[in-house]
């Protein structure tokens, strides 16, 4: 992966993605699906008797709520969330055969 990526490309690449994530999982091979899961729950699934949860889910899934959720127009949105929003795009584009391997 080049050390620059244009951002605007990668959300346009991810967009049908990111809008109906599940409608995507139905047209990929299980080696996708496992490379999918990874990349929306990196801590794993835990199982709890009658329910499933996760500890944590990608940040590109919390972009819109940490994005939206403020009021103040001069918060200074962190590089490193930012930078964390673009890897995991230039993932997903790998992922989804877009790209090659991106080191995380």
């Amino acid at each position: 992966m080049e050390n620059e990526q244009d951002p605007i490309e990668l959300i346009s690449f991810a967009e049908t993605y990111l809008k109906n994530p599940s409608a995507v999982w139905e047209k990929v091979n299980l080696d996708t699906k496992l490379k999918l899961q990874w990349f929306e729950f990196p801590s794993g699934i835990i199982f709890e008797g009658k329910k499933f949860r996760t500890p944590q889910i990608a940040s590109i899934f919390n972009a819109k709520s940490v994005l939206v959720s403020t009021d103040d127009a001069n918060v200074d949105f962190s590089s490193v969330f930012i930078n964390q929003i673009i890897k995991e795009l230039a993932y997903l584009s790998w992922i989804l055969g877009k790209e090659r391997n991106p080191s995380l």
